[in-house]
């Protein structure tokens, strides 16, 4: 009894793939051998080698492009590395997208399709392995997953088969890691007002502009969890959840950027991404920087133009300070700033040079970037109007 359990624990933690068939995948392709070790991988996690196999899943889980993966894909098949089936019901409706997947046996170099007994184009010649495990019927043990993924469509009642298909293979790979990412995000939400949780794994979300307006299908919350948990750990992604709202509700961060949603902030680049390592001493400072620019304007006595420094920008007439808006979107402070330099070098800075200064510091108040720049024009601005005895220094 003691045997067979270390034997049943060791065939749950290990894959065997025959050396004919990882040879000769590599002699025909690198990236159809790639794809091909996908599908065992899944079918290791499924615990069957008729695994729910769709090719968005498959082009995520990889980070492939269709074209890479269809051509990869052509390749398995058209070597019978693999073959589809598709399930309907009785009104000829697909209700599920099913790959076989084929190993190739050293003796005959024929093809089988793994321990389970099923009809299929290429002869099974499946044979026990040498080292004397017993097979086990995976089959038998997952009779009710096709069952399971029909009763799931049926209560999304989603819009139409290709999609039924995409969605079905997530829901035989869902485990704790997925619920646990869900509950940590919930559980955190509760304290923030504009933040919100999710009811389930399968409620669907619109995470950007293309789903907003109906342009693409409305992905699961599964499904953005499932595409992270192929990119980090489990622990990261709770680390990163953690981050954000430890930031966002500390007094000392000027952080409030609210996420809507899980999904929105799993998908954002601002989003988890960034808070797998955010930039603590950026966002600690960040409004202590806009203040900064904010007293400085409130100081600023500009000469070239008249404007209300304490109300800076003026609807009526589109300006900023005294000076278009348009203008300034397009003004370059640094190449200012070095044609001043320029000037100042060879004696040649004169009074007209002064709206030049006056429109890069507006420039670089309004945008509130380049601290450092805006000091230095700030010091120009003030030698100058001295120079040219001009008011309001």
């Amino acid at each position: 009894m003691e045997y067979q359990e270390i034997i049943n624990e060791f065939e749950g933690e290990v894959i065997v793939l025959n050396f004919i068939t990882v040879a000769r995948l590599f002699e025909l392709d690198t990236d159809a051998a790639t794809l091909y070790l996908f599908y065992v991988k899944n079918a290791k996690i499924q615990k069957t080698n008729k695994i729910y196999a769709v090719n968005k899943f498959s082009m995520v889980g990889l980070g492939w492009g269709r074209d890479k993966f269809l051509r990869a894909k052509k390749i398995l098949q058209d070597n019978r590395f693999i073959s589809t089936i598709i399930r309907k019901d009785d009104k000829g409706k697909i209700t599920g997208h099913y790959l076989v997947i084929h190993y190739l046996n050293s003796e005959k170099l024929g093809l089988s399709s793994g321990p389970e007994n099923h009809t299929v184009d290429a002869p099974t010649l499946w044979t026990k392995p040498h080292c004397g495990f017993q097979n086990t019927n995976a089959y038998n043990k997952n009779i009710n997953a096709y069952n399971k993924e029909k009763e799931m469509l049926s209560e999304l009642s989603l819009d139409n088969s290709q999609r039924n298909g995409e969605v079905s293979h997530l829901f035989s790979a869902i485990t704790e890691k997925h619920e646990t990412v869900l509950k940590h995000w919930n559980g955190l939400a509760k304290g923030v007002i504009g933040v919100n949780g999710h009811k389930s794994l399968y409620s669907k979300c619109a995470v950007d502009k293309k789903t907003r307006q109906g342009k693409s299908p409305l992905p699961l919350v599964a499904e953005i969890i499932n595409f992270c948990l192929t990119k980090h750990q489990l622990s990261d992604i709770l680390q990163g959840i953690d981050n954000y709202f430890n930031i966002l509700v500390d007094s000392d961060y000027f952080y409030t950027y609210k996420f809507k949603n899980l999904a929105v902030f799993l998908h954002s680049p601002k989003g988890l991404r960034y808070f797998l390592k955010p930039d603590y001493g950026a966002l600690r400072h960040k409004n202590i920087t806009v203040d900064i620019f904010s007293e400085i304007r409130r100081g600023l006595k500009l000469v070239t133009v008249e404007c209300d420094v304490l109300n800076p920008l003026n609807k009526d007439n589109s300006s900023y300070l005294g000076f278009s808006l348009d203008i300034l979107r397009k003004v370059d402070p640094l190449y200012y700033f070095n044609e001043i330099k320029s000037r100042i070098k060879h004696d040649e800075l004169e009074q007209s040079h002064l709206s030049w200064i006056e429109e890069a510091i507006a420039t670089l108040i309004l945008k509130k970037e380049n601290l450092a720049l805006l000091k230095q024009l700030l010091m120009v601005h003030i030698d100058y109007k001295k120079k040219f005895k001009m008011g309001g220094v």
